[in-house]
């Protein structure tokens, strides 16, 4: 963890109403594309295409679901780190707030004790966020990577699709007649 990890604990805030900007607008587009189906074309020839409620309705309920996970985690992140700021003295967090608060710049990071002691504090935070929800830690750039699996159905690998599904869940999908 870095100076920036200062810079973001100040400004969670921001960073959910972000998230809850980007659910609403899923919903928006969610909402707003065609059910219907609707004529495409390959190497092949021409064909129809549906909307394919089982891919599109699971990946938008899916990303959702992710979404408002992260809100959660922000929000104890927030809840913890506010009980920490109550600890210091109104100078020391007046000073974190003019070098870290709104805009991160990397000539403000200083090797001061408070700072560290508050780079310590993050960095127990994150810890028990990661115990908490049950999450390994990942670096921030490889968050977006995990994100949401776009699954694209066809026909044929229908049901290899749902016993794969039910395999991650760990239900027992053996039929016996």
């Amino acid at each position: 963890m870095n100076y920036s990890g200062i810079h973001k604990y100040l400004n969670i805030d921001k960073r959910i109403k972000d998230i809850k900007k980007r659910i609403d607008y899923s919903r928006m587009e969610f909402e707003a594309q065609s059910y219907h189906g609707r004529t495409d074309f390959d190497y092949l020839g021409i064909f129809l295409r549906g909307f394919r409620v089982d891919t599109e309705v699971c990946n938008f309920v899916d990303s959702i679901t992710l979404r408002k996970r992260s809100i959660q985690k922000y929000k104890r992140k927030k809840y913890y780190f506010n009980k920490f700021i109550t600890t210091l003295d109104q100078h020391t967090y007046e000073s974190l707030q003019r070098r870290y608060g709104n805009f991160w710049n990397l000539e403000h990071a200083q090797e001061l004790g408070h700072d560290l002691k508050v780079l310590d504090e993050i960095m127990e935070i994150e810890e028990a966020i990661h115990h908490e929800f049950d999450t390994d830690p990942l670096p921030e750039h490889e968050k977006a990577m995990v994100g949401v699996e776009l699954n694209d159905l066809k026909p044929d690998t229908l049901e290899d699709s749902f016993n794969t599904m039910l395999e991650k869940l760990g239900v027992n999908n053996d039929v016996t007649s």
